[in-house]
Parts: C-alpha cells; sequence; structure tokens
C-alpha cells in the first residue's frame, strides 16, 4: 500500500497488494520517482493501518488534492467523504443527494476513478441489490464492509 500528496494535500491512495514491485510502479507512475515521508503522510500511514486493523478512523481531517478532478467527479467524492464508518449509500442515493437523480451510473463511474480508496470510502457505495463495483476487487470491498459491521 502507499499514498501520494500533491499541492493541495493527499492527492492518491495505493490499495494494499501482495506484489510490492505493482504498489512501487503505480507510485513511481504518480509521483515521478520523487516520493519521500511528510509527517502527514506518516500520521495518515498510521491511520490506515489502525484502519486494516479493523479500528474506526475518521479521515476527513486529512486535506486532499482534487485539483485534477471533473465537477461531477468532486461533488460525487465529498458527498462519499461524508459517508460514515459502518455505514453504506446505494448509487442511486448519491446520485439524488448531490441533485442528478438520474446519474447513478455516472457516479458509479465517477467512484471508478476514485484515486483516494478508503479517504473517500467509494467501497461504502453499493448497488440496490448486490454490493457494486470497487478498484481493489470485490473480495476486498466485501472484507472492508465486514470489517465495519455492515455485512
Amino acid at each position: 500500500m502507499a499514498v501520494a500528496s500533491g499541492g493541495q494535500g493527499i492527492s492518491h491512495v495505493i490499495l494494499p497488494s501482495k506484489s510490492r514491485d505493482k504498489v512501487e510502479r503505480r507510485l513511481n507512475e504518480i509521483a515521478g520517482g520523487e516520493y519521500g515521508s511528510t509527517r502527514d503522510l506518516m500520521a495518515l500511514e498510521s491511520d490506515l493501518v489502525r484502519y486494516f486493523n479493523g479500528r474506526a478512523v475518521d479521515f476527513r481531517r486529512y486535506s486532499l488534492d482534487l485539483t485534477f478532478s471533473t465537477g461531477f467527479q468532486k461533488r460525487v467524492w465529498l458527498l462519499v467523504r461524508e459517508i460514515p464508518y459502518g455505514r453504506t449509500m446505494t448509487y442511486k442515493e448519491v446520485a439524488e443527494r448531490i441533485g442528478e437523480p438520474n446519474s447513478a451510473r455516472a457516479v458509479g463511474n465517477a467512484l471508478n476513478e476514485n484515486p483516494l480508496p478508503v479517504l473517500i470510502p467509494c467501497h461504502r457505495v453499493v448497488g440496490s441489490g448486490d454490493l457494486g463495483g470497487f478498484t481493489g476487487g470485490p473480495a476486498l470491498k466485501k472484507k472492508m464492509l465486514k470489517m465495519e459491521g455492515v455485512l
């Protein structure tokens, strides 16, 4: 797992992988080979470890760099960021809450482009009759929702 930050705050979260090389390649793509550690990144690392060990963590204290997002993505991501630990919303509910009731599919597409999984907890958005998709795959989404007591 890795995180990267940009000028405005945290810009990317790379989800856990069994392959260190895969994570490092992705981090190099994002950070261009220049990366290090800052106090905020070290605090985030600690919070991510706590989260993946089953503890409720509020990640909203971290500033995010969303400068690369579209207006629609930003509206979706900021709303989803407010979904509390242990709760879910459907794609349709997110669409309705952002004032675009017929855009559930577009909400799914925006979440598919989410560069900050966990910080923007897109795993907490589910389909009306199924779990829906997740960048980290269905097994990780299910594991995270179980860990949060949703399933």
